[in-house]
């Protein structure tokens, strides 16, 4: 789960929010999907235990080179308050963003 304390959803397509997600696969691709509304992420490309894996935004970094060619074009969007998160092929995955408030 990731709770998003922010006053909206933080939405990396559509509003241009800031999101990063760190990712450190298994061996093959990797699968991100947010359950509760239906976002979703996938990394294509070969990878091993020691390749870094960054979605930021919704641009993908792979040892810190761009890489989203390798991916479905997907995005994850996190709605306000608590975010189920189904992984394949992740060993570990931070969640990077500010809370956004509105006044």
């Amino acid at each position: 789960k990731v709770f998003n304390a922010s006053d909206i959803a933080v939405d990396p397509y559509f509003q241009k929010h800031d999101l990063k997600i760190t990712i450190k696969s298994v061996n093959g691709g990797l699968t991100v999907k947010n359950t509760t509304n239906g976002t979703s992420w996938a990394f294509k490309g070969s990878l091993n235990s020691n390749d870094t894996v960054v979605l930021d935004g919704i641009n993908t970094y792979k040892n810190n080179n761009y890489d989203s060619m390798e991916t479905d074009f997907g995005y994850i969007k996190l709605e306000k308050g608590w975010n189920e998160i189904t992984l394949d092929k992740v060993a570990d995955i931070t969640f990077s963003f500010p809370f956004i408030y509105t006044f």
